[in-house]
């Protein structure tokens, strides 16, 4: 098995849980990582981007998945792709994200197991006691 030394690594480089400001890019999004949905300070889904893509989407890690949930938010132009504002699809109002090395991208399926047997969510379908109704969509 591989793990990193945490004695031995900058502090930059040790995997930590980042909120997602809805503007630009995701933290993360180049990294294969976990995900959590949160409304109303309670945590509603848990998933993971652990493929390694291929073509065009390689190493794009969150990213890639973390665009079925967001999408532009035409009101706020920006001269940027740094700029651009997005806006959730569904009724989450925060999104944080934490990424890891890509040889450690097995990290991020073993924690999202890890925190599914921990953590109760209202919308995870695949889980022991898991609701059936999948992710509310927003008004």
């Amino acid at each position: 098995m591989k793990h990193w030394d945490v004695s031995k690594l900058d502090v930059t480089q040790i995997p930590m849980w980042q909120e997602y400001d809805f503007k630009g890019t995701c933290p993360n999004e180049d990294r294969p990582g976990c995900y959590a949905l949160i409304e109303g300070g309670k945590v509603t889904y848990i998933g993971s981007g652990a493929s390694q893509g291929h073509g065009i989407y390689e190493g794009c890690g969150l990213g890639h998945r973390l665009r079925g949930y967001l999408q532009y938010d035409r009101t706020q132009p920006a001269a940027t792709l740094a700029d651009r504002r997005y806006k959730p699809k569904y009724t989450f109002t925060s999104l944080h994200t934490i990424g890891f090395p890509r040889a450690y991208g097995y990290m991020a399926l073993a924690l999202e197991s890890f925190l599914l047997n921990r953590v109760p969510t209202r919308d995870n379908k695949h889980r022991p006691g898991g609701s059936r109704s999948g992710i509310r969509k927003a008004s």
